[in-house]
């Protein structure tokens, strides 16, 4: 930013600031890059916990429908 002069009379000195854009935009860039990671750990937790219920359920649709047979007295 430029021309700016901080006094204790007027606080409306927004509109009279020039903005070097071509600075801004790049900076911008630069503060504002995506944090990905948490996206990803998120994920991978979801996958790590969902791996037990897809045991179970894989062991029980391979089990065998068929009661053994009973010997009995």
């Amino acid at each position: 930013m430029h021309n700016r002069k901080p006094n204790k009379m007027a606080n409306n000195g927004l509109k009279y600031q020039r903005i070097d854009t071509e600075l801004r935009e790049k900076l911008r860039a630069q503060w504002n890059e995506p944090v990905l990671w948490p996206f990803g750990m998120a994920l991978l937790v979801l996958v790590l916990s969902a791996i037990p219920a897809v045991v179970v359920y894989r062991r029980r649709e391979r089990a065998s429908a068929v009661m053994p047979a009973q010997s009995g007295a």
